[in-house]
């Protein structure tokens, strides 16, 4: 658990991922596709290291 009662359920590669991805669609948004501001979502999991979608379907905590 961090600071605020949270477990991180996104960690390593796949939050460098996520950031990477995150990233590349807000990009593609900006250049006027609707669906690139799901971006937004996947960076912002990076950022905090946790996706409540993972956590309702029992991810484990990342290490």
């Amino acid at each position: 658990m961090d600071d605020h009662g949270v477990q991180r359920n996104v960690a390593g590669v796949e939050r460098f991922l996520r950031g990477l991805v995150g990233a590349s669609l807000i990009s593609w948004a900006l250049n006027g596709h609707p669906l690139g501001w799901m971006g937004l979502w996947v960076t912002t999991t990076a950022i905090l290291e946790f996706c409540p979608v993972r956590a309702l379907f029992g991810r484990a905590p990342a290490q």
